[in-house]
């Protein structure tokens, strides 16, 4: 049996195996980072089959998880209790399956003076663009995106959310939180706000 290996280095050795075949088998948009605190994120994903999702993390060793109270489809969990300009580590679980291994990184300190922060906009409609885009923002290494709104060319269309906003930007929006406003062709849909978790009512 073909098995998937991930080794993290701490005072011994983890490993963690999950069998080919199992391997996020079901998984349609994600994981993504949301919500980005000094002391808390917020870990986001689909799946094509409702599930209770599990997020499990640690600095050095996958130590902590968080979950969901109820199977969904579209799944949001938030890590508290995290130190400020900390990396840590993280896989999401759902079912039987696990996503890739991914890592974030907490805000800073409060008066922390230096951060990259890369902003741009009305990304519609043409993903092959978005996508290099958001590899040369990748390549920038930020701490954090901006995107000014317009994602889509029409919010209320659900098919346009993933080939349109979050294909483009899912290899890197793992390990990179990506914050939005929504713009007109938003059309204040909830498709916006099911796919965001953003502070205070989302829209600013």
């Amino acid at each position: 049996m073909i098995a998937r290996v991930w080794t993290i280095r701490c005072v011994g050795l983890l490993v963690l195996f999950c069998p080919a075949g199992i391997q996020a088998s079901d998984l349609l948009v994600g994981p993504y980072l949301q919500n980005v605190k000094s002391d808390a994120v917020t870990i986001m994903w689909e799946t094509a089959s409702p599930a209770i999702g599990k997020v499990i993390y640690g600095e050095n060793v996958l130590e902590h998880s968080a979950a969901e109270g109820a199977s969904t489809t579209l799944h949001e969990v938030t890590l508290t209790g995290l130190l400020p300009g900390r990396t840590y580590k993280y896989l999401c679980s759902w079912a039987d399956q696990l996503s890739d291994p991914a890592h974030f990184q907490t805000a800073p300190p409060e008066g922390t003076r230096v951060c990259r922060i890369v902003l741009y906009g009305d990304s519609r409609s043409n993903p092959e663009t978005h996508a290099r885009i958001a590899d040369l923002i990748a390549r920038e290494e930020p701490d954090l995106v901006l995107n000014a709104g317009d994602l889509v060319a029409r919010g209320s269309v659900y098919e346009l959310w993933k080939p349109q906003f979050l294909e483009p930007i899912l290899p890197h929006a793992s390990t990179i939180p990506w914050f939005t406003v929504p713009g007109n062709h938003e059309q204040e849909s909830p498709n916006y706000y099911n796919y965001v978790s953003l502070p205070g009512n989302e829209k600013w």
